[in-house]
């Protein structure tokens, strides 16, 4: 086998995925690269010599450990970095990423799921001052949902059109409000509906009005 680790680079550049190069050529998803291991990776097998386990430090300095099948291909790594950032990599029968989890010096933490192709589907964040968000991707890696909300208890929710623009939001408030909002593509608001525990109201907009 090859004693390389290829660099899976997913999101907004953040190494999260790592995969074992097989005896066989692996095809290379969008954005990654290929670094070797500094040194020879210390390989376990199991009782017919097919290597299970490969430990090894990459030239970055990043510390791996990946299991493998009994096909030789990689199923799931463990790395951690010299900047302190640890994943933990899933991989499917063909040894392409489908899950990244994963946790930042800062103390931040999320996770990211793959279609078979190698495009960002889900993903969620969350920080050490309780922030989070969770996001939803099409077919193309264009953003479609987005939820989450600050420590504060407040939360919304947010739907994009394919130009990546925001067309929908609803959330509730701490205070007790409740609002949807239907916005144009010039991300112009035209229509909210709000309601309180002793109000409501519908709101409308005309296409030239300003933003409120």
């Amino acid at each position: 086998m090859k004693n390389s680790l290829s660099c899976i680079v997913l999101g907004a550049g953040i190494a999260l995925g790592l995969a074992a190069a097989s005896d066989q050529d692996q095809e290379q998803t969008a954005g990654s690269k290929e670094t070797s291991l500094a040194s020879k990776p210390i390989e376990l097998t199991d009782q017919k010599g097919r290597v299970r386990i490969r430990l090894g430090v990459r030239d970055d300095g990043t510390a791996v450990i990946e299991t493998l099948d009994t096909n030789g291909t990689p199923r799931a790594a463990l790395t951690t970095n010299t900047q302190g950032t640890g994943s933990v990599d899933v991989y499917d029968t063909q040894g392409r990423p489908r899950i990244a989890a994963f946790t930042f010096t800062d103390n931040e933490a999320g996770f990211q799921l793959l279609a078979p192709d190698g495009t960002l589907r889900c993903a969620a964040v969350t920080s050490a001052t309780g922030q989070h968000w969770f996001r939803q991707f099409d077919g193309k890696g264009r953003l479609r949902m987005s939820s989450g909300g600050p420590q504060d208890g407040n939360a919304a929710v947010y739907f994009f059109d394919e130009n990546g623009l925001p067309r929908l939001s609803s959330g509730t408030t701490v205070s007790g409000e409740a609002f949807i909002e239907l916005s144009d593509t010039t991300r112009t608001p035209r229509a909210r509906i709000s309601t309180t525990p002793g109000d409501h109201l519908l709101t409308t907009w005309k296409q030239d009005a300003p933003k409120p």
